[in-house]
C-alpha cells in the first residue's frame, strides 16, 4: 500500500534518529574522543593511529580497541595489569588489525598458542620487552605469517630451542637482556632466506654460536655485546659470508690470534672495545679486506706490528684509544681510505717520521693523553687532508716549524697542556685555514711578531694559563677573524698596542689574573665589536678614560 506523502514526512525523524545512533555506535576510523577513550592516548598519522596505553588493564584494552575500525599502525602498552600473567586468545577483540605491537613493563610469562589469533593476518612488528618470559613462544607465533620484526628483550629466556622461529618470515630477531646460555644448532631454522639483523646482546652466551649462525645466508647484522665469548670457532668450511656487521664489545678476548675473522670475510664494522685484549697478532685481521671500521678502544693492547692493517685498505676510522700502546712506527701508513684515526689515552712516546705516510685521506688525529715527547717534522708531511689535530696533555717541548706544511686544510689544532715554551715565526706558514688554536696551559714565555700572521681566518686563541711576560707590538695585527682570546693567568705587567685596530670580529678579551700594571692607550682602539672583557685580578691602579672610547658594545 502507497503511504500519503504525509504520512513519510511523519516518519523521517524517527529514519535519521535510527541512523544518527547506528552511526554512533559504530567503531571509528580515526581516533576515538577522549571522553570515550580517557585512558590511552592517540594519534592520528599520515600512516595511522598511533596508541599508547600506560598501565591499563585487559578491559581497558579491549573497550578502547573495540572503538577503533581501521588498522592500527602501532600500539603501545606498558605497566600492563600485574596480575596479567598470561595473554590468552580473548585479550585482542575480533575483527581487530594492529601493524605494530609492544608490551612492554609486564608480568607476561605464558602467552596462549591462540594469542594472537585475532590480528594474525596484520601483525608485522611484535614485541614483549622487559617481561616474565622463559620460552621463546613457539606455538603462539605460529600463523603470523607477515610478522618481520620481533623483540624479547629483557626477559628471563635461558636458550633457543631447535625450530624456535619455523614457520615465520622474520628479518629482525632480538633477544638482548635475557640469561641466554644456550642456542641449537637449528634454533634459525626457517630463517635462511630472510633473517637479516640479529641482537643476542646481555645475555650469558661464552661461545660465539656459529653453529646456529652458518646458514643464516643474509644475516647482515649481529650484536653479541656483553656476553662471555672469548674466541671465534674455525672449523676450515663454516662461514658468516654476509656478515658486515659485528659487536663483539664487553666480552672476554684476550688474544687476537692470526687469521681470527677468516670465517667472517665481509665485515665492514668490527668492535671489540671494552675487552681484556693484550695481543693482537700482526695477521689478525688479514682476510677482512673490506674492513671500514674496527674499534679496539678500552682494551690492554701495548704492542701493534706495523703490519698489522696492512690488509686492510677500506679502513675509514680505527680506535685504539684507552690502550696502553707505546709505538706507533709505520702502524697506520698506505691506508689511503683512512678517515679517522683515535690513539688518545695510550702510552705513546712519540710520534715517527713513518706513522701516517701515503694515508692521505685523514682527516683527524687523536692523540691527546698520551706521553709523547718528540714530533718528527716529517710525521705529517703527506697528510693534506688533515683538518683536526688532538695534540693535548702530552710532554711535547718543541713543536717542529715545518710539521704543518703539508696540512694546509687544518681547522683546529690542540696543543694545550703540554711543556711548549716558545713558538718559531713560520710554524703556522701553511695553514691559512685555521679556526681553532689551542695554547693554553703550556709554558711559553713570549709571542713574537709574526708567529700567527699567516691567520687570517682564526676564529679562537687560547693562550692562558702559559708564562707570558711579553707580547710584541702587533702580534696579533694579522688576526681579521679573530672573535675570542684568552690571556688569562699569566704574567704580564703590560699590554701594548697587541690588536688589530678596527677589528669587525673580536668579541670577547679575557687579560684577568695576570700581573697588568698599565695598558696602552692603543690597546683597544677599534675594538667596536668587543662585548665582553676579563681585567679582574691584576694591579691596575689607573685606566684613561679614552682607552676605553671605541668599546660601543661592551657589556661587562
Amino acid at each position: 500500500m502507497k503511504l500519503p506523502a504525509n504520512a513519510c514526512v511523519t516518519l523521517r525523524p524517527w529514519l535519521l534518529l535510527l541512523v544518527s545512533l547506528r552511526v554512533w555506535a559504530e567503531p571509528s576510523s580515526t581516533c576515538p574522543k577522549l571522553s570515550a577513550n580517557p585512558i590511552c592516548p592517540c594519534y592520528n598519522f599520515e600512516n595511522g593511529i598511533f596508541l599508547e596505553c600506560p598501565g591499563p588493564t585487559k578491559a581497558t584494552i579491549q573497550q578502547v580497541l573495540e572503538l577503533i575500525s581501521t588498522p592500527i599502525q602501532s600500539l603501545s602498552i606498558y605497566d600492563l595489569d600485574k596480575s596479567v600473567t598470561v595473554l590468552s586468545g580473548d585479550f585482542f577483540p575480533t575483527f581487530t588489525k594492529i601493524i605494530q605491537l609492544q608490551i612492554s613493563q609486564s608480568n607476561l610469562k605464558i602467552l596462549q598458542e591462540d594469542a594472537f589469533s585475532t590480528i594474525k593476518v596484520s601483525l608485522e612488528s611484535l614485541g614483549i620487552v622487559s617481561g616474565k618470559l622463559e620460552h621463546i613462544p613457539q606455538k603462539a607465533l605460529t600463523g603470523l605469517t607477515v610478522l618481520r620484526s620481533l623483540d624479547l628483550e629483557s626477559n628471563e629466556i635461558t636458550d633457543l630451542p631447535s625450530y624456535s622461529f619455523y614457520g615465520l618470515h622474520l628479518t629482525k630477531v632480538t633477544i638482548k637482556g635475557n640469561m641466554l646460555q644456550r642456542t641449537s644448532e637449528y634454533a634459525f631454522a626457517g630463517l635462511e632466506g630472510t633473517l637479516t639483523e640479529l641482537d643476542l646482546s646481555e645475555n650469558k652466551l661464552n661461545f660465539f654460536p656459529m653453529a646456529s649462525l652458518r646458514r643464516l645466508e643474509h644475516l647482515r647484522t649481529l650484536r653479541l655485546a656483553w656476553n662471555e665469548i672469548g674466541s671465534i670457532p674455525d672449523d676450515g668450511y663454516s662461514k658468516l659470508q654476509g656478515l658486515t656487521f659485528l659487536d663483539l664489545s664487553s666480552n672476554n678476548f684476550e688474544t687476537i690470534t692470526s687469521d681470527a675473522f677468516r670465517p667472517l670475510p665481509s665485515l665492514k664494522t668490527l668492535s671489540l672495545y671494552y675487552n681484556g685484549i693484550e695481543t693482537i697478532d700482526k695477521e689478525a685481521f688479514v682476510s677482512l679486506q673490506s674492513l671500514e671500521s674496527i674499534d679496539l678502544s678500552h682494551n690492554r693492547v701495548v704492542f701493534l706490528d706495523a703490519v698489522t692493517f696492512k690488509a686492510n685498505k677500506r679502513l675509514r676510522t680505527i680506535d685504539l684509544s684507552h690502550n696502553h700502546i707505546h709505538y706507533i712506527n709505520g702502524a697506520f701508513e698506505n691506508l689511503p681510505e683512512l678517515r679517522e684515526l683515535f690513539l688518545s689515552e695510550n702510552n705513546i712516546l712519540e710520534v715517527p717520521k713513518d706513522a701516517f705516510t701515503n694515508s692521505a685521506m685523514l682527516t683527524v688525529i687523536y692523540l691527546q693523553q698520551n706521553a709523547i715527547r718528540r714530533i718528527d717534522e716529517e710525521a705529517l708531511i703527506s697528510l693534506t687532508s688533515l683538518t683536526q689535530l688532538f695534540l693535548s696533555e702530552n710532554f711535547i717541548e718543541y713543536f717542529p716549524c715545518n710539521l704543518l706544511n703539508g696540512s694546509t686544510q687544518l681547522l683546529s689544532l690542540s696543543l694545550d697542556g703540554n711543556w711548549i715554551h716558545s713558538l718559531q715565526p713560520g710554524t703556522f706558514q701553511r695553514v691559512n685555514e685555521l679556526k681553532e688554536l689551542r695554547l693554553q696551559n703550556n709554558r711559553i714565555t713570549k709571542i713574537e711578531r709574526g708567529v700567527f700572521e699567516p691567520l687570517p681566518n682564526l676564529l679562537e686563541l687560547h693562550l692562558h694559563n702559559n708564562l707570558l711576560t711579553r707580547i710584541d707590538s702587533g702580534a696579533f695585527h694579522s688576526l681579521q677573524s679573530l672573535q675570542h682570546i684568552n690571556l688569562q693567568g699569566n704574567l704580564l705587567t703590560a699590554l701594548g698596542d697587541v690588536f688589530l685596530h678596527e677589528s669587525p670580529s673580536l668579541v670577547s678579551i679575557q687579560l684577568d689574573s695576570n700581573g697588568l700594571t698599565s695598558l696602552h692607550n692603543d690597546s683597544l682602539r677599534g675594538q667596536s665589536s668587543v662585548q665582553i672583557m676579563w681585567l679582574g685580578h691584576n694591579k691596575l691602579a689607573r685606566l684613561d678614560r679614552a682607552l676605553f672610547r671605541d668599546l660601543l658594545l661592551i657589556q661587562r
